[in-house]
């Protein structure tokens, strides 16, 4: 690989990464601790699962049915809630998500009790952590290729 490829490779997987980095960590990571610092646990149960197909653009193939829980449950006040969880869980062959009836535990954020997320699942943030991960690594293996470049009068 002539030197200007490298270069320009060092430079894309540098700054790619730190902009993937940032914005996962702005639009996903970040309001996940945030919520999960202040929201409160508590058991609710589900009268109604919504659902909707969601589809993936980075992957055309990937889509598939979320079932979202509809729980009630009572806030510290003591003022009954009925609201659907933000995050869903995809069904496997072998059982349904959810079952009218059962008693999932949840979290809420006291100031908004209507954001209501069941604790019991993989979130987005877990998985974009990974992403985050790799996202890490790739750009440090970038800086690094930068730096030696640099070193040794490539660049």
């Amino acid at each position: 690989m002539s030197d200007l490829r490298m270069s320009l490779l060092s430079l894309v997987l540098a700054v790619g990464s730190f902009a993937f980095v940032t914005v996962t960590w702005r639009a996903v990571v970040r309001p996940h601790l945030l919520f999960r610092r202040s929201a409160i646990p508590t058991v609710g149960t589900v009268v109604g699962i919504r659902r909707r197909t969601e589809f993936w653009p980075s992957n055309p193939l990937a889509f598939g049915m979320n079932h979202f829980p509809v729980v009630d449950f009572a806030v510290e006040s003591g003022r009954n809630i009925r609201a659907t969880s933000r995050v869903g869980k995809v069904p496997s062959i072998w059982r349904p998500p959810f079952r009218i009836g059962e008693q999932v535990r949840i979290a809420y954020d006291p100031n908004d009790p209507d954001d209501v997320r069941w604790r019991d699942y993989r979130s987005s943030a877990a998985v974009f952590g990974r992403l985050l991960a790799i996202a890490i690594l790739t750009g440090t293996a970038g800086t690094a290729m930068l730096i030696y470049q640099v070193i040794n009068g490539l660049w």
